[in-house]
């Protein structure tokens, strides 16, 4: 099937014509030494990188959970009789990776809107 595909494509692409090709024409800008830098967009990118490299971090910090998928279908008892006590080092630890993910995809979105 896949055989038969490629067979007709390849003939379409054989009966059409040439494609007319323009040449692109490009403007290239270089940097005045009196231009500003816009320091909200230095800012953005400072932080991005230190919330990419705590993001890293935390992630390398956590503790490697080798259930595999057994322990996601079945859960774990432990998870319903759990109390409201203190949280470990590992919860803590994950609520940090949460928030620095999410602020991560956040940073990632306006810096893309805003482009640079």
């Amino acid at each position: 099937m896949f055989y038969q595909f490629i067979n007709t494509l390849m003939l379409t692409l054989a009966q059409t014509g040439p494609v007319d090709v323009q040449p692109v024409t490009t403007t290239t800008t270089t940097a005045t030494p009196g231009s500003t830098i816009n320091p909200g967009m230095i800012f953005l990118l400072a932080l991005y990188f230190l919330i990419s490299l705590c993001l890293v971090f935390t992630i390398l910090a956590q503790t490697t959970k080798s259930e595999g998928l057994s322990g996601t279908i079945g859960g774990r008892s432990e998870a319903v009789f759990k109390g409201k006590g203190p949280k470990t080092v590992e919860e803590k630890l994950n609520q940090i990776t949460t928030g620095l993910a999410i602020a991560f995809l956040v940073l990632s979105t306006m810096i893309s809107i805003i482009g640079f």
